[in-house]
């Protein structure tokens, strides 16, 4: 069986999604939920004013993570995850604690410029008024289906 392109697994998210979002006591109407793939290499792009958002960074087609910005987090959406010193928690940090994860020998260099050079995004946004309950509901059902390799604060067994 061939490997999910990152278009398939975008409908694959937005399908799920609104198959879970029956279960929402909220009229969410999915037609206000937008996406984008920016395939490697990327530049980031803003966020809608009003809006949170949803990202995921693939090498490939591996999902390396999913995270959530809040209305007011553009910084968290744009820039946070490409640099090391950038936030506490965030995919340059992750890749430095083992570069060959993500099939390198060394640390790179410029954690921004390879990230932006090497990973592609797939992007949600959807509005700010639907809550941080549906943009987490939303983020983890992406950790289930998508099972990326830097998860947060996963539990290990």
């Amino acid at each position: 069986m061939a490997m999910p392109n990152l278009v398939e697994r975008q409908r694959q998210a937005l399908d799920g999604f609104a198959a879970l979002s029956k279960l929402s006591t909220q009229n969410l109407d999915l037609a206000n939920i937008s996406s984008e793939i920016l395939k490697a290499p990327h530049e980031p792009a803003q966020f809608p004013k009003g809006n949170m958002a949803i990202y995921s960074f693939w090498k490939n087609y591996t999902c390396l993570k999913v995270g959530i910005a809040s209305p007011n987090n553009n910084a968290r959406f744009v820039s946070h995850h490409y640099g090391l010193n950038r936030a506490p928690s965030n995919l340059a940090k992750s890749i430095d604690k083992d570069p060959t994860v993500v099939g390198l020998l060394a640390p790179p260099e410029d954690y921004s410029m390879w990230i932006r050079q090497n990973c592609s995004r797939i992007n949600f946004w959807m509005p700010g008024s639907w809550g941080k309950s549906i943009l987490s509901l939303f983020e983890a059902y992406l950790h289930v289906v998508w099972t990326p390799i830097y998860e947060g604060g996963a539990w290990k067994t």
